[in-house]
């Protein structure tokens, strides 16, 4: 058990869960990253909970220690309380060969537990409908959408007894779509935050667009971070990106040159881009920060 522990509900919510279920947990918590390879390799766990970023910081510290984390006893990795993306999932899925499914859940509901993504399907997360009545709506107007329209994610509890919570809006960005491996519908991969948008030069802008592009750009890491500035009275974004170390300075141009492109393509946005040197960014014990706000004069 990888999630932080303390005040932060994923750690103890997932840990006493597991227990529930007769599974024995290793109680590692977040951060320490070397530690957490050997526990790995010490206690031979099966499953891992923990945010996808920081999946990705244990990864770069098994590489860093020379040690395949092909061959671990990890078959299944539960990640959630951050978005995360398709191609982050075939990233963590290929560099581990394990199965990566999705968690959802929130403080002011129950914690983790709210929604699970099934391992078989790998298709959304199937919401318990029996303890959660979910709605979506239209982020601005509040407008109730109907199944398979995208918007903001509101809940209704009907066990909860010590705070219930009625169309509670969680900022969270998904869809409704029908069952497949379980009868209860599924929420689509949460793909933003009406809080997380940028809007750039009249354009909304979510990490996880950029982040899809970079996972895709050979000669870069799975390492970014979004750089918001101001020059004169226009807003800037640089997406800075790391450069896998077998990048080559043509390596570096070429990324730079086809994430910028792609961005322009597909958002509609000119941004600028920094390929920065292997393990410069900011890494992640918990939720990662994917924007660094540097205006100034921002209210």
């Amino acid at each position: 058990m990888a999630y932080g522990y303390g005040l932060f509900t994923g750690g103890l919510g997932a840990h006493y869960g597991a227990e529930r279920l007769g599974c024995t947990v290793i109680p590692a918590s977040g951060g320490m990253t070397a530690r957490q390879v050997q526990l790995i390799q010490d206690l031979g766990p099966e499953i891992i909970m923990v945010t996808p970023s920081y999946m990705l910081t244990i990864l770069d510290e098994f590489e860093r220690q020379g040690v395949d984390p092909r061959g671990t006893s990890l078959r299944v990795g539960v990640f959630g309380a951050e978005p995360w993306t398709e191609e982050m999932r075939r990233e963590i899925e290929e560099r581990f060969a394990i199965d990566a499914v999705d968690i959802y859940g929130l403080s002011e509901v129950i914690g983790p537990g709210v929604a699970q993504e099934c391992v078989e399907t790998k298709d959304g997360l199937h919401i318990w409908e029996d303890h959660f009545y979910p709605e979506v709506v239209d982020p601005f107007t509040g407008e109730v959408l109907p199944d398979g329209e995208p918007g903001e994610l509101v809940f209704t509890s009907l066990t909860k007894e010590a705070m219930p919570i009625v169309r509670y809006r969680t900022r969270d960005l998904t869809r409704l779509l029908p069952g497949t491996a379980r009868v209860f519908r599924r929420m689509e991969k949460v793909t933003g935050r009406s809080d997380d948008m940028v809007i750039l030069r009249g354009v909304n802008l979510f990490p996880t667009q950029v982040e899809e592009i970079v996972l895709r750009t050979p000669g870069v890491a799975p390492h970014f971070q979004l750089r918001l500035t101001r020059e004169g009275r226009l807003d800037s974004l640089t997406v800075r990106a790391e450069a896998r170390r077998d990048a080559t300075p043509g390596d570096r141009e070429t990324a730079a040159r086809a994430i910028a492109t792609a961005v322009k393509d597909g958002i509609g946005v000119s941004v600028a881009v920094e390929i920065v040197d292997p393990e410069s960014l900011e890494r992640s014990v918990g939720k990662i920060r994917r924007i660094v706000d540097l205006r100034t004069d921002r209210i």
